[in-house]
């Protein structure tokens, strides 16, 4: 048996108690967040402690883009690490699907100019917000980004890979939080529940 307790809040609220990266966010003060993490019955913080709470959050992750250790872009399906991918996207509509092939055809164009450009002077290819945001390392999230993000995405997620509430919580943010619960319910095995904190001074951490 497992419990997932989600802490859910306005940003201005919950960028108070997240990370300085979430905190970050140029969000507006009244978008939806969420903290997601799970618990056993014997109080063991972490989606790794029972196999069917690590078989939920893997199974969640396989139907997201995922952002790897080294900041790859990995389409739904091909994350393959026994850690947490440090941010996961899911797509909405076809939308993200875009964005995601317009950054692959961006790394073939620096590719193509980088060969090309030993033997006559090019102009760089131009980048989207999506590419320059994963090939500066994932430090910061534009404004273009974080507009694009909310309305090309069901979803998207943010690990809590400090550990302080255990293997495999995160953050999350959407323009249908109600949505996303809804969907995060129905897709709990039996074997679990969810509980809902209004207070992140309820949500127990190491």
């Amino acid at each position: 048996m497992f419990e997932v307790i989600c802490y859910r809040a306005k940003f201005e609220l919950f960028s108070k108690a997240s990370s300085s990266w979430v905190a970050g966010l140029p969000a507006d003060h009244d978008d939806d967040f969420a903290l997601i993490c799970a618990i056993n019955q014997d109080g063991t913080l972490g989606f790794d402690r029972t196999p069917s709470a690590k078989e939920f959050v893997s199974a969640l992750i396989a139907g997201c883009y995922c952002v790897d250790i080294s900041g790859a872009l990995l389409a739904p399906g091909d994350f393959r690490g026994q850690y947490m991918p440090s941010i996961f996207f899911k797509d909405r509509n076809g939308c993200f699907d875009r964005m995601a092939m317009e950054h692959e055809r961006y790394l073939l164009e620096l590719k193509k100019h980088a060969f090309l450009s030993r033997y006559k002077s090019l102009q760089s290819p131009c980048s989207s917000p999506l590419s320059d945001f994963l090939l500066g390392g994932g430090r910061s999230v534009s404004k273009s980004l974080y507009v694009a993000l909310m309305e090309s995405c069901e979803f998207f997620c943010m690990s809590k890979l400090s550990g302080e509430y255990g293997w495999g919580a995160f953050d999350v943010t959407s323009s249908n939080m109600a949505g996303f619960l809804l969907d995060l319910e129905n897709n709990i095995p039996a074997e679990g529940h969810i509980t809902l904190k209004a207070n992140i001074q309820e949500v127990p951490c190491w």
